[in-house]
Order: C-alpha cells, then sequence, then structure tokens
C-alpha cells in the first residue's frame, strides 16, 4: 500500500502530461488522430483511475492528519 501511496500521484502526473500533450499535437493537427483510437480511449481510463485514486489516498491521509 505505501508503494501505491507514492506512486499514484507521479503516475497522474505523467499520464496528464501525456493527455495535455496529445491534446496539443491534436489540435495543431487533427490528421494525426490522436484522440479518436483505442489508444487514447485506454489512456483516458488510466487517468481518471489514477486521479481518483490519488484523490482517495490524499483524503485519508488528511482525515489521519486532522485526528
Amino acid at each position: 500500500m505505501k508503494f501505491v501511496r507514492r506512486a499514484a500521484p507521479h503516475i497522474s502526473l505523467i499520464i496528464s502530461a501525456m493527455m495535455l500533450t496529445f491534446l496539443i499535437l491534436d489540435r495543431f493537427n487533427d490528421a494525426m488522430g490522436f484522440l479518436r483510437g483505442n489508444q487514447f480511449k485506454l489512456l483516458l481510463l488510466l487517468f481518471v483511475a489514477a486521479s481518483a485514486l490519488t484523490s482517495v489516498l490524499l483524503i485519508i491521509r488528511d482525515y489521519r492528519d486532522s485526528e
């Protein structure tokens, strides 16, 4: 659990940087089709899961620290 708690914010940051890069590239060159493929959908799913996990872990840590 300690590894997940430390890794989750880093995973969220890396995937969000990838998503931002894909959005910018797709905006300038629509023919590349970054936002239409199955890879994008998988990356979006991983991003949402990592963000949710990070949020839950931070909420739990804040709750424990307040006690």
